[in-house]
């Protein structure tokens, strides 16, 4: 079982991962985190600088390149990671699965064929939750954690807003994010019928 939550940053994304998979884990299910960390990735820390200059000197060639990076770094960490445990039909809880990584390529105008390709190849999420929260608490959040957001780190932030927002009533359940995060916990499980029996003796 492949369990996604999804985002916009400050959304809350990493702190449901880790209390979902802490109460399967406690009722002895076998619940494995997994962050879709696309940018952190030695490729494209490497590749950084150039991909930059890229852009601003040959914007179609820069976003290809970095569409591929992203590409490429999603079929490892699915390959590497997600895979092994979901063959082995334990549940995978996911900092982000495929949709995070299409917002962020559509946000930034790069080609997505690619990406989409993988995504048709790669297991589907049984369970895709999206954390929704306003702009402006994104904004706080991200600038209570990174320091103060300007120019064009401010406007990515809200081009992905934008994105977020059209792909949110697509999903099979759209949580508000500024809810206390034990409710939020308890609203995904209840959505989630394999984890249902689990999670009931913490409220029997």
């Amino acid at each position: 079982m492949i369990i996604a939550i999804e985002g916009i940053d400050g959304a809350g994304k990493t702190t449901q991962v880790r209390l979902l998979c802490d109460v399967l884990t406690k009722f002895g299910v076998p619940a494995h985190p997994v962050k879709m960390a696309l940018f952190v990735s030695s490729g494209y820390k490497y590749y950084r600088e150039t991909l930059l200059q890229l852009k601003s000197r040959h914007k179609p060639l820069g976003l290809g390149l970095l569409s591929s990076l992203v590409v490429l770094q999603t079929a490892h960490i699915i390959n590497e990671e997600i895979l092994p445990l979901h063959d082995k039909g334990e549940i995978v809880v996911c900092d982000r699965y495929l949709i995070g990584g299409l917002t962020y390529l559509r946000s930034l105008g790069a080609p997505a064929e690619a990406y989409l390709a993988l995504a048709d190849m790669a297991p589907r999420a049984d369970l895709t939750v999206m954390l929704r929260i306003p702009l402006a608490v994104s904004i706080q959040r991200c600038q209570e954690r990174s320091g103060l957001l300007t120019g064009d780190r401010l406007e990515h932030l809200k081009q992905i807003f934008d994105e977020f927002k059209d792909i949110s009533e697509r999903v099979d359940l759209a949580i508000d994010g500024t809810l206390p995060r034990e409710e939020i916990t308890e609203r995904i499980v209840a959505n989630c019928g394999a984890v249902q029996s689990v999670y009931a003796g913490l409220n029997p």
